[in-house]
């Protein structure tokens, strides 16, 4: 895991790489040829992985505990079936 200090230090010779290179920055994103090629070529997406929340992990070992609880407020609220996912989110 990086530390502060080290994704500063991975940012400052990203940006002295570009500077160097005299890259524009605008262009090194998914328009550059080469990252295009080279995501073609790995298999790989060119978008950033998207970070899971911490609160959809716990709401997977908690499944059953959610939905007995969602269901009980469903009932005594009268909440339509086409709600119980609201409800559910309100209980995570």
């Amino acid at each position: 895991m990086l530390t502060i200090v080290d994704q500063q230090i991975k940012r400052w010779l990203a940006y002295q790489y570009m500077k160097d290179q005299d890259i524009d920055p605008t262009e090194s994103g998914a328009q550059n040829p080469y990252r295009i090629l080279l995501h073609q070529l790995t298999g790989t997406t060119i978008q950033k992985p998207r970070k899971i929340w911490v609160v959809n992990v716990w709401r997977r070992t908690q499944c059953k505990e959610i939905d007995r609880e969602a269901k009980i407020i469903a009932e005594r609220e009268n909440t339509p079936r086409s709600k119980l996912a609201a409800v559910r989110d309100k209980v995570a």
